[in-house]
């Protein structure tokens, strides 16, 4: 895993903001990669929009939205680790099949391209599910716990499992 420890942090506009620091290998991140922010219990998870070099030609930048920013804004960032997922090296792993191991008509889990699925019965008809990165298990990529739907049987709920994976990861 990558790790990034942030020096400063630049408003370049309202739509954007640079988190300068320094990286081992440069070459290891890419536009469309994940930046992991971890806090006590709060997690989140940033799609890196763009890399620069940084304002001190010791750093470098990673360019995230304002929006991202916003949910950390009050965190005190600078000097701290934070991991980054490489997206390019999961996708090559995405020619393998989903495979479901468990009770399909319960709880059943399956590990695809270094992310880990779950859809479990919970009462009736209805299943949660989640995605969840198993590099940073306590990051939820999404959950049943976000809709205001209720998922009914357990092919519905894997499929949309499914359905949430492939588009986090980029592929169809």
């Amino acid at each position: 895993m990558v790790t990034f420890n942030i020096v400063d942090v630049h408003k370049i506009s309202d739509r954007g903001h640079v988190l300068s620091g320094t990286i081992i290998d440069k070459g290891l991140v890419s536009p469309g990669d994940k930046i992991v922010f971890k806090k006590n219990f709060d997690s989140y998870l940033f799609k890196i929009v763009g890399l620069t070099n940084a304002f001190d030609k010791k750093q470098f930048g990673i360019l995230i939205q304002s929006d991202d920013y916003e949910k950390i804004s009050d965190w005190d960032i600078k000097g701290k680790d934070f991991n980054v997922v490489n997206l390019a090296d999961r996708k090559k792993l995405t020619n393998e099949p989903i495979i479901w191991t468990g009770d399909l008509s319960n709880d059943c889990t399956s590990k695809w391209a270094g992310l880990l699925l779950r859809a479990e019965w919970m009462d009736e008809d209805y299943w949660w599910w989640e995605v969840s990165d198993t590099e940073n298990p306590e990051i939820e990529i999404d959950s049943s716990n976000n809709y205001d739907i209720s998922f009914i049987g357990g092919d519905t709920s894997r499929q949309k499992v499914e359905e949430v994976a492939r588009k986090y990861l980029g592929v169809n």
